[in-house]
């Protein structure tokens, strides 16, 4: 159920849509990201994270459901769990559909045959007009300098009465704050451009020719040395991550909320959630 679609290959917005330099560093950074090794929890945690979302989204059985940057896959095996009649899942790097496709063939339930996987960009996505009854697009945006294009093919992929859901990484209101939080990010994630404030996500959605139909913030609470290894965060950027972290405890610099228990540093991860509809 794994697709080799070229990822530079045209889709119903075509090759300019996209910037060939993003796309090569995304690629780059989630073929080795790709090859890491979770525990239990880690993937427990992941997937509670992931459930959050589905129950804002409050989804209609049956629908054929598009996911953007679907990673792992873990996402795309949770909507044909929920009752998808067919999810689709795409991404840009092979080493993350190869473990998805791995992670599809190794899971436990019927859904797994309704669930495949192309190679594609979401910016140019290789689907007809009108294809999807859902798309997700969840922690996509923050890789991108023109975030308007992929919910642009979002929009054009969805047929009429269709949702996206959106779930976009969350930044502070305050220009210092969030760039701080965004140099956190980048030192952490090279593919890493935005994280954006929650007026932002809103403007892009609404010029992509969506109605809002309903958003909630989901705040989870995140340990400073997992969500580096999610990354696999290489030695001298996780120093700077934690000092970073550290020397903005006591006033918020981020907008984070760190704080220290035990010997770990803990923070808020902050989401929020958007479901749109397109209408006639």
């Amino acid at each position: 159920n794994l697709v080799q679609t070229p990822p530079l290959a045209g889709g119903g917005a075509g090759g300019a849509n996209y910037d060939p330099e993003e796309l090569d560093n995304i690629i780059q950074v989630y073929n080795r990201v790709g090859l890491r090794r979770h525990d239990e929890q880690v993937e427990t945690d992941r997937k509670q994270r992931m459930r959050d979302m589905l129950r804002f989204a409050h989804l209609a059985a049956d629908g054929r459901v598009l996911d953007l940057g679907t990673g792992g896959g873990q996402l795309a095996l949770l909507l044909a769990e929920e009752g998808a009649r067919e999810a689709v899942g795409i991404d840009v790097s092979p080493v993350m559909l190869e473990a998805a496709e791995y992670l599809r063939l190794s899971y436990p339930t019927p859904g797994a045959s309704r669930v495949s996987f192309r190679l594609a960009p979401a910016q140019a996505l290789p689907f007809g007009d009108e294809s999807f009854d859902v798309v997700i697009c969840r922690l996509v945006l923050q890789h991108t300098r023109k975030p308007e294009r992929i919910l642009q093919e979002a929009a054009r992929v969805l047929r009429i009465g269709g949702v996206l859901i959106l779930a976009g990484s969350l930044a502070a209101d305050d220009p210092v704050k969030r760039a701080t939080q965004n140099a956190i990010e980048e030192r952490r994630n090279p593919a890493h451009v935005a994280a954006r404030t929650a007026d932002t996500y809103r403007k892009l959605v609404v010029g992509s020719g969506l109605v809002i139909e309903a958003e909630k913030v989901s705040v989870f609470e995140r340990e400073l040395d997992e969500w580096l290894n999610d990354m696999q965060t290489e030695p001298t950027n996780r120093a700077i991550v934690r000092d970073m972290i550290e020397a903005g405890m006591e006033t918020d610099a981020s907008g984070l909320h760190v704080r220290k228990q035990g010997g770990r540093l803990l923070f808020e991860q902050r989401l929020l959630n958007i479901r749109a509809a397109k209408k006639p």
